[in-house]
């Protein structure tokens, strides 16, 4: 099962980067919890990020249209084209943002009772 989702997780890790730095442009802190979901990932907020899920999506959208490459800096950075953003696994991504396929935003925060922290969550590859 390893071999069968590894080209999911790689997705998955580089859209939570991806979203991590289009949220920074946004005003928006880094998440407090990073967590990964089967074909995405959960970013946790002490608060209801105050963006519009809308406009993230786009955003996002148009940096994986733009096709830049993704590659390893060190240990606690990737570079999104020319640009150094920090990163927890920082070999674990496709090789350009044109690669991450189907992109997408659950367009509701749900509360995590046990962190007690709100959820924003992003999906990536085939819908099921």
């Amino acid at each position: 099962i390893v071999f069968k989702t590894l080209q999911y997780r790689i997705m998955s890790h580089s859209a939570e980067d991806l979203v991590v730095k289009v949220l920074n442009e946004m005003g928006m802190a880094r998440p407090e919890v990073h967590s990964d979901v089967k074909h995405g990932f959960v970013l946790e907020f002490s608060h209801i990020p105050e963006i519009d899920l809308d406009e993230l999506e786009e955003n996002m959208k148009k940096l994986i249209e733009a096709d830049l490459p993704l590659s390893y800096h060190d240990e606690e950075h990737i570079k999104v084209g020319e640009e150094i953003i920090t990163c927890t696994g920082p070999r674990l991504h496709v090789s350009s943002t044109g690669e991450i396929k189907n992109f997408r935003l659950l367009k509701e925060y749900k509360w995590d009772p046990i962190n007690q922290l709100y959820m924003i969550a992003g999906l990536v590859g085939h819908r099921k």
